[in-house]
């Protein structure tokens, strides 16, 4: 494997993190929650099924509804965090991973990686005590070092999920 540095500056906007750090993905909720009105919708044509028509459209209402009050969401960890707020510097050699910031500055051994995932085109590591790495892969394939990044991210981490 070569040597190699990368950064990546950017202030993370509240849209961008959750879409990178949310539970569900958000482009097939809209389709499940579809899903689940349009059962609930037929059940309640059937008085047979009118009951659990009630039901499913009780859980869509919630599914649609409680995202937005809830207050342990990405959002809400975004708005809480001011550190998310700021613009960062993510940067990963083939030694180490480091996040700085004005006030911060984090560095670790790419032995310290915990967990790892890739979605929405973005490259998220993981680090033990220390804030997540956000890369944007487009990025990463135009500096020519994805491959050596994803490598060392298997080499020393599970994938998120597996």
């Amino acid at each position: 494997m070569d040597t190699f540095d990368h950064e990546q500056k950017r202030k993370l906007s509240q849209d961008d993190y959750v879409t990178i750090a949310g539970l569900l993905d958000r482009r097939t909720r809209p389709w499940r929650l579809a899903l689940v009105f349009a059962a609930a919708i037929a059940c309640l044509f059937w008085r047979y099924t009118f009951a659990l028509g009630l039901v499913l459209l009780v859980i869509g209402l919630i599914a649609l509804l409680l995202p937005g009050l809830l207050p342990a969401g990405a959002a809400s960890t975004y708005r809480e965090n001011p550190l998310l707020q700021q613009e960062l510097t993510y940067r990963v050699t083939d030694r180490e991973l480091c996040v700085l910031g004005t006030d911060l500055r984090c560095q670790c051994g790419w032995g310290n990686l915990k967990v790892w995932r890739q979605r929405d085109g973005w490259l998220i590591l993981s680090p033990n005590g220390m804030p997540q790495i956000f890369l944007l892969v487009q990025l990463l394939k135009e500096a020519g070092v994805y491959e050596d990044v994803l490598a060392l991210a298997r080499q020393n981490a599970r994938e998120f999920n597996k």
